[in-house]
């Protein structure tokens, strides 16, 4: 009953972009299309770049660097991220400096 849950959230229309895993592939969609992207065998961490005024929202693993996927955009309103993990952590990092209470604390486990 799970194996489409992806196809039916964002990523349908032209005012979203997403990355997902369904089944064992990863994808990117976007208004309704969508191309397969091969990530390391063990993606943890995922960067999510996003350049407004130029134009592009891309994907890397935040590990290796590896480039995952780049949309190139003309974005005509703000941009609302939005992040759903099945039965796992999500930690979303923003490149502001981490909090002291959080530095020590271990994202791997």
């Amino acid at each position: 009953p799970h194996r489409d849950i992806c196809k039916s959230w964002v990523g349908k229309n032209s005012s979203s972009w997403v990355l997902c895993r369904c089944n064992n592939s990863w994808l990117v969609r976007h208004n309704g299309k969508e191309a397969v992207v091969e990530p390391s065998p063990h993606l943890r961490r995922v960067g999510v770049l996003l350049d407004y005024d130029g134009g592009s929202l891309a994907f890397h693993d935040a590990v290796s660097s590896q480039h995952l996927y780049t949309f190139d955009i003309a974005f005509a309103q703000p941009v609302c991220p939005v992040f759903s993990v099945w039965n796992k952590c999500l930690t979303v990092l923003s490149g502001l400096p981490i909090p002291d209470h959080l530095e020590n604390v271990d994202l791997d486990n």
